[in-house]
């Protein structure tokens, strides 16, 4: 190789790694987000709220805990006042390696309370009311897809489907309720 080859492979390399460097250092000074606090805006809108909280607790996996609370049903007939209060824990499986990031299925486990307003007597000076409620174990399932989005990663985004069944009783009865569940989170990573 002569001299004029090599100073010209030699200032190639230099002005490609001159051009990197700012990359891989902007890269480096993001450190991985070990913790999510995430609310379901849309969902509110209705009455429903919920949050939840999940850190990373491996290489794949975190778990979280949530809590969810249904004030009443939208067009409600106003005839009675539904309530729904469930808290549970959360385990979720990143196969890609990469929690709070990309895919993920889990479960879940909890305890949720479901009660309800009855007229239970109407007379000419209006009528009176009971609040009936049942409470319960549940168990139930979650697929999911997860971003970390923005300059530093710190705004979460996670859409998610799948199921829950309760496990409730109250004084007279004991049931099983299945029904599917959904969310969309908005959150802060950290």
């Amino acid at each position: 190789m002569t001299c004029r080859t090599l100073s010209a492979t030699a200032l190639l390399a230099i002005g490609v790694a001159t051009a990197a460097a700012p990359t891989v250092l902007r890269a480096q000074s993001i450190a991985p987000k070990q913790q999510v606090l995430s609310i379901q805006p849309i969902s509110s809108i209705v009455g429903f709220y919920s949050a939840e909280y999940e850190r990373v607790v491996g290489v794949s996996t975190t778990l979280g805990i949530g809590a969810s609370y249904l004030d009443e049903f939208l067009g409600d007939d106003g005839n009675d006042n539904p309530h729904y209060f469930s808290t549970e824990g959360k385990f979720r499986f990143y196969p890609g390696a990469q929690p709070l990031t990309g895919f993920s299925f889990g479960g879940t486990i909890g305890y949720t309370r479901v009660s309800d307003e009855q007229a239970s007597f109407c007379d000419v000076g209006g009528c009176t009311s009971s609040r009936e409620s049942a409470s319960g174990p549940s168990v139930g399932f979650q697929l999911d897809y997860s971003w970390l989005l923005g300059k530093n990663q710190n705004f979460a985004v996670s859409l998610g489907a799948g199921g829950k069944r309760l496990f409730i009783s109250d004084d007279d009865t004991n049931a099983t309720l299945a029904y599917p569940t959904a969310r969309i989170s908005v959150g802060i990573a950290f």
